[in-house]
């Protein structure tokens, strides 16, 4: 009786049944073999092992490379200790099948692979039955059938190749770690104070290199060299974007991944892009991370370095709008109807909004406001800007930004209490909210008519660089006219009827303006 010959089956979990099947082709006309795959071991062996011990005792070892484009490491791992272990008199064949137009692994370049087309497979048939010795002349005779038979259901089963179009410019980059120890990138392990500004970049394809603004690729890049190159300033500017970016990197890599800053800035192109961290990929080990990072377009004014009076107010203004619609409107003196209307609902399009209480809603809207006014100069955490010549106003404005302060802390603490409540009555919440209003009503009340007074004398005296500002008076365009300084006023003044008049207060409108 001959000796059976093994034959260890290397492959991907995920091509089992595709691996299955061929062999069921390959096998049809041969005798004396058995064919290993890691499949066959029982539950609860040690698998490892056992592995370890058929790839020894194996006399060919087989590896079906049939998708490139997933991790083949353990496999390699498979076939390195296959080669490594050379028994006394005794050669040992390794064979590797991949489809046509796919390199072989970088580890199996020095060795012959078999290309899945009809000239290949025959030539690997001829080897694998004279190493496996094969002597059924009908097994020999059918060489071509089967050739014919493996290749056509490989191309069967071939993966699709997909090209992918990046609609946004992006990049890749790559963090730095501490020079002083060994990376690890999983979560828990990230410490604080990376040296991100260390980092590096790579633009991540052609199209991104042209839209980014680059003639020619500048391949690795300082992180902040390259964000400098991106925008219009100089190369000695203080850049805020750029540090809230590296802010974001820095939370993102440990795992807060919504505490990324809204940052943007002007391109070199003139448009306003905004800098995503759309994804982190880690190694399994820790000891790799790559960041990939897509600008978008933004649709509001980059921060200046150093505001003046004029976009100070514009910003606050602004920002003061905002929350009037989006919080104050919405929300208050209906928390606790919207919540039992919510919890009552049964449209499936309200279904994500149940997982979701109101007051940690509000809590993030009020959130994104307070940091897109860090990003544009005003930050709770800073002396108050001087903003009005007139002392009481001045005064008034600080008192505002003080209140504001501690209220936003009670905030955060309150709506996390009351989101917990079964009853969901939001009482202080809702006390809360008519703070709010108030600070709101009074800042409006005096930025208003400062801001459109200042815009009007930055109209009439061009060369006063006490409040200039480049967005008011921009060469590149048409000069402000007095008519349309006239409708900004009556706007303004609109606006002030409205909240002193409570048509944007508490009321019946307001219950009504809730999203339903």
């Amino acid at each position: 009786m001959s000796e059976i010959k093994r034959i260890f089956v290397s492959h991907k979990a995920s091509n089992g049944e595709i691996v299955s099947d061929m062999l069921n082709i390959l096998k049809s006309g041969m005798a004396g073999v058995e064919f290993f795959l890691s499949e066959q071991i029982e539950p609860g062996d040690n698998w490892r092992s056992d592995i370890v011990k058929e790839i020894k005792t194996a006399d060919c070892l087989l590896l079906l490379y049939l998708d490139p484009d997933q991790d083949w490491s353990w496999c390699m791992f498979e076939a390195g200790l296959f080669s490594a272990y050379k028994p006394k008199n005794a050669e040992r064949r390794l064979y590797c099948i991949q489809y046509p137009g796919s390199p072989p692994p970088d580890p199996l370049s020095e060795i012959q692979t078999t290309s899945a087309t009809f000239d290949g497979m025959k030539i690997f048939l001829k080897s694998f039955y004279s190493t496996t010795k094969q002597t059924d002349p009908k097994t020999w005779a059918d060489l071509d059938a089967t050739a014919s038979r493996l290749v056509d259901f490989l191309q069967q089963r071939r993966p699709k190749d997909y090209e992918t179009t990046n609609l946004r410019p992006s990049v890749l980059l790559y963090p730095a770690w501490d020079a002083t120890s060994r990376p690890d990138w999983r979560p828990v392990k990230v410490p604080k104070a990376l040296p991100l500004d260390r980092s590096e970049v790579i633009i991540e394809n052609q199209k991104s290199l042209f839209l980014l603004g680059f003639d020619v690729d500048p391949h690795k890049m300082n992180v902040v060299d390259f964000l400098k190159r991106l925008d219009t300033d100089g190369s000695d500017a203080r850049r805020p974007w750029m540090e809230k970016f590296l802010e974001s990197l820095q939370s993102t890599l440990e795992g807060r991944m919504t505490e990324q800053h809204v940052v943007y800035f002007r391109s070199m192109m003139g448009n306003i892009l905004r800098p995503i961290i759309e994804s982190v990929k880690r190694s399994d080990d820790g000891t790799e991370c790559e960041c990939r990072v897509v600008f978008v377009d933004a649709f509001a004014p980059p921060s200046s370095s150093n505001p003046s009076r004029v976009q100070l107010l514009a910003n606050g203004l602004r920002l003061a709008v905002r929350t009037r619609l989006e919080v104050l409107e919405k929300y208050r003196g209906a928390m606790a109807q919207e919540s039992s209307r919510l919890a009552q609902s049964e449209d499936p399009a309200e279904a994500l909004g149940k997982l979701h209480p109101l007051g940690a809603r509000i809590l993030e809207s009020m959130r994104t406001i307070v940091l897109e006014a860090e990003l544009q100069g005003t930050k709770l955490d800073t002396p108050p800007p001087n903003l009005f010549d007139d002392d009481t106003k001045q005064a008034t404005y600080e008192r505002i930004r003080e209140e504001f302060k501690s209220w936003f802390i009670k905030f955060q603490a309150v709506t996390k209490e009351e989101d917990n409540e079964p009853e969901k009555k939001y009482n202080q919440t809702e006390q809360l909210l008519d703070e709010l209003y108030e600070f709101n009503k009074k800042y409006i009340a005096i930025a208003a008519p400062t801001f459109l007074n200042m815009l009007e004398a930055s109209h009439k005296q061009p060369n006063n660089r006490d409040d200039y500002d480049p967005a008011v008076h921009c060469p590149q365009g048409p000069s402000i006219e007095d008519s349309l300084l006239s409708t900004m006023r009556e706007t303004v003044g609109t606006l002030r009827s409205m909240i002193e008049g409570g048509a944007l207060g508490r009321g019946g409108p307001s219950a009504s303006r809730i999203p339903r």
